[in-house]
């Protein structure tokens, strides 16, 4: 890995600032030193992501004497990689492939090893972020080639396989010759993989299917079909992706004979043949993970004796459709360009003759490469490879729109370039073209060149047909605020969505899907107007980015659908949401439910003894949703049985906690935000995650019943009645047991109130002291008596209630542990009904203390226990 500091400011400076046409260079060192031929770094292949990252495979050149003759070269074994990022970093990344070694040595003229035509068996693709998939040979016998397969693997950047697949069986000429008929066609959408295209073997006919790759690396077949083409004079064909993430296969034949004086006799047969389509231009679309449809002509011409040398077919960036180029030779060798543009109805819009006349006298190659400009227009190029030159000339011109001129490139030509005439176009419309490397040294270079626009609608969508936005690229986005999209023309909502990523440490993770159906058009359609959730935006000065589906919207005059803006392009940084909140809320519980695979799904983790585990990933998922940090969720980890549904459905509560956290939102403001996400969940990351997907949408999430809100009031009335009334039972029971029985006061004999003679008075007195004596000595032996009578009786109770236990010891056990010393459970053992064995004598004392002890229950255990509920 490497970074040249120079160079990436000298790029940066160049691709940044300079507005119009720039002529400059892009210069690498290498790092790694070889000895001999391996020191000449070449650049051999170059691809590039839509965010304008070029990826560049290099190779090294072995000298191999007595090489066979149908081996072109043969290069170091290794796959090497150069990422050139936007910014001008340059990383090197030399990757150790496990395939068979005779890959990386071409197949074709060893005489003159540079010849692009050579067969190449190594290719690459660019299938998505960090993913590549490389595609290679396994044979049996490598000098056989009728046991060559086709194979297919996709790499990370590190290198790590991800998975393989087999093609099939390599295509060989009836004459054993190894031959690469094969196109591979990423989809516009990169996310939906690619189609390949492949000649049978012994046919003349072809077959496809398409493949996708999924978000573990692994290849995924989709639809598949067969091509028939008949035994034409000659064929072209062209694959390519169409702004409505399909596919399209597009051939031209020449159908007729070679027309002479001497072919058309007699006069009838002549005129017949003339009237006969001699050129024949057709179009198979394929839709996404769908079967193929007939053909549908796009357009065909009685010209006789014409070629269809090659066709190139792309999308058109600027404007409708796709465009195809042919490069068509007449019977006098003279060669032209026809452009025909179509919609992806098969509908031809446009057919016209270029007027550039390939010059004669030199040998062109057949196949004229079309690329479609950023800023609208066409540029094509060709190339010649003289043999035993160190490099390749190349030719090129501008093809505009809405007309048949074309235009100088603006490049010195021919051009001279590396032998494989590496290029691309950036989507800032500079051309980056190899360089004719150095012998005997350790770097390689670019040219960079501006192409002229032809189109003055210059903007940073790399998107010609959108004029401006709300908000601008880079600017600053007000969560609460819808978002606007104007656009030249008319346009009509279609089938895509509206994307909005957060980028947290290099990840882009989803916020919002929003769906064309759900917005609205504005200024005479020509203004699309985004509704999005306020939660979207929650991260204050975070960045995020706004992707458009291609298809979201249509041209109004044809119906057809426009491509989108990519991934990380429209960048935005959200401001302070203006909520209106309690932040320092006290921890509220809400009510969520769970769908029916949530509730399956919950039982499965409960049976397995993993409840936690189920409920700790759900309040993972759900902060990283919102996102807050997970210390402020928090649940019971239990369930309810929700009594509102048929099938048994929970309730999951959960606790949402307040952090005393000045730049987090309030309790009210996260509930708000969890029941919007859950609520629209197939536009959310709720939907997205493994648990949080298991939130029913359905259900209207609220506050937790509270019991103790609820009934606080009143428990705290029964609390304060009984601590009034117990006290006063026990003073009145005491009081009671203090005051004498009247019956037993001898002095209330009504007798002697009668006697008032003042001469007894004295004697009256003695004697009646005397019998109160008598009285109370008598009293203190009853007493005693009594109280002896009831000590034998307690110790009668107690030896009964022993001898009682231990005849019934189970009994007893049972109850107690049943009863837990309820006093109602506990007096089933005095019941009348029960046999005399089975009775309990309980003492009264006994009893006495087991009332008092249940009535301290109350409010020891089963208040505080109904509070905490």
């Amino acid at each position: 890995m490497r970074t040249n500091f120079l160079i990436t400011l000298f790029l940066f400076a160049i691709i940044s600032v300079y507005p119009l046409y720039i002529n400059a260079q892009l210069y690498h060192n290498e790092t790694k030193e070889y000895e001999g031929t391996l020191n000449t770094p070449r650049i051999w292949n170059m691809k590039m992501y839509d965010n304008g990252t070029v990826l560049l495979r290099l190779i090294r050149i072995k000298r191999i004497p007595d090489k066979p003759p149908n081996i072109g070269l043969c290069s170091l074994e290794e796959f090497s990689l150069r990422i050139v990022y936007p910014n001008a970093t340059v990383v090197e990344n030399d990757i150790l492939l496990d395939i068979p070694e005779f890959n990386y040595c071409s197949r074709g003229d060893r005489t003159d090893p540079l010849n692009p035509k050579n067969l190449e068996l190594i290719e690459f693709y660019l299938i998505g972020k960090n993913y590549i998939l490389v595609t290679y040979h396994n044979a049996t016998n490598s000098d056989d080639y009728d046991t060559y397969e086709d194979w297919g693997m996709i790499i990370d950047y590190n290198g790590n396989v991800l998975d393989r697949i087999r093609f099939g069986v390599s295509f060989t000429t009836p004459t054993h010759m190894l031959k690469i008929n094969t196109l591979i066609i990423l989809n516009v959408n990169r996310e939906k993989g690619f189609i390949r295209l492949n000649a049978i073997k012994g046919s003349p006919n072809a077959e496809w299917r398409q493949f996708n790759v999924g978000p573990d690396g692994k290849i995924i077949s989709l639809t598949q079909g067969t091509i028939e083409f008949l035994d034409y004079t000659s064929l072209a064909v062209s694959v390519i992706s169409t702004v409505d993430e399909g596919y399209a296969i597009v051939y031209a034949n020449t159908t007729g004979k070679v027309i002479t004086a001497e072919t058309t006799q007699p006069l009838e047969n002549s005129t017949q043949a003339l009237m006969k389509p001699q050129v024949q231009v057709f179009a198979i679309p394929i839709r996404y993970n769908e079967p193929q449809i007939e053909p549908l002509l796009l357009y065909q011409s009685p010209i006789p004796n014409l070629i269809i040398e090659s066709l190139h077919c792309s999308i058109a960036n600027v404007g409708v459709g796709q465009v195809c180029v042919l490069t068509v030779k007449n019977q006098d060798n003279n060669r032209f360009v026809a452009k025909i543009a179509f919609l992806s109805s098969g509908s031809v819009f446009s057919f016209s003759i270029i007027n550039y006349l390939i010059p004669s006298g030199i040998t062109y190659d057949k196949v004229w490469d079309v690329n479609s400009l950023p800023f609208g227009g066409y540029l094509i190029t060709n190339k010649i490879t003289v043999k035993g030159a160190k490099g390749s000339l190349v030719y090129g011109f501008l093809l505009n729109n809405d007309t048949a001129s074309f235009q100088p490139w603006g490049l010195e030509e021919p051009h001279q370039s590396n032998p494989n005439a590496v290029y691309s176009v950036l989507p800032n419309n500079t051309l980056m073209i190899a360089d004719l490397e150095p012998e005997n040294g350790n770097s390689w270079s670019f040219t960079m060149y501006e192409l002229p626009k032809m189109l003055v609608r210059e903007n940073d969508y790399s998107n010609a047909n959108i004029e401006s936005s709300s908000p601008m690229i880079g600017g600053t986005v007000i969560p609460e605020n819808d978002i606007v999209i104007n656009f030249y023309d008319q346009v009509e909502l279609s089938d895509g969505n509206i994307e909005i990523y957060r980028v947290e440490f290099g990840q882009s993770w989803l916020r919002q899907r929003i769906p064309g159906e759900a917005c609205s058009l504005e200024n005479d359609s020509r203004t699309v107007v985004v509704n999005v959730y306020p939660c979207t935006f929650s991260v204050p000065g975070k960045e995020y980015y706004i992707k458009m589906d291609n298809n979201f919207v249509k041209i109004k005059a044809y119906r057809e659908p426009l491509l989108g803006i990519k991934e990380e392009v429209w960048k935005v940084y959200p401001t302070e949401r203006t909520v209106h909140d309690v932040r320092f809320h006290p921890t509220t519980s809400y009510q969520f439910r769970l769908t029916d695979e949530g509730t399956k799904a919950y039982e499965e983790y409960l049976s397995a003894g993993n409840r936690t585990i189920f409920f700790d990933s759900l309040l993972k998922e759900l902060a990283d949703a919102v996102p807050i940090s997970v210390d402020r969720l928090d649940s019971n980890k239990n369930v309810e049985s929700d009594s509102d549904v048929d099938n048994h459905s929970y309730l999951y509560l959960i606790n949402i906690v307040i952090k005393h956290v000045d730049s987090e939102q309030g309790v009210g403001t996260v509930f708000n935000d969890i029941r919007t996400l859950i609520t629209n969940k197939k536009y959310t990351p709720i939907g997205q995650g493994k648990f949080t997907n298991y939130l029913d949408d359905t259900f209207d999430s609220k506050v937790a019943t509270n019991l103790w809100e609820q009934y606080k009031y009143g428990l705290l009335s029964v609390f304060l009645v009984g601590l009034v009334i117990g006290p006063s039972f026990f003073l009145f029971t005491q009081k009671k047991d203090d005051n004498p029985d009247p019956k037993n006061d001898d002095n209330t004999d009504p007798k002697n109130d009668d006697n008032t003679d003042p001469k007894n008075d004295d004697k009256a007195k003695a004697e009646k002291k005397e019998k109160e004596k008598k009285a109370a000595e008598k009293t203190i032996e009853t007493e005693k008596v009594a109280a002896a009578d009831e000590t034998e009786k307690g110790k009668d109770k107690v030896q009964d209630f022993n001898s009682w236990l231990q005849s019934n010891i189970v009994l007893a056990s049972i109850f107690a542990t049943l009863s837990c010393a309820d006093i109602e459970v506990m007096s089933v053992l005095t019941l009348e009904g029960l046999p005399e064995s089975y009775k309990a004598p309980f003492s009264l004392d006994a009893e006495t203390r087991m009332v008092f002890g249940a009535f301290l229950n109350i409010f020891v255990e089963d208040i505080p226990q109904l509070i905490i509920q």
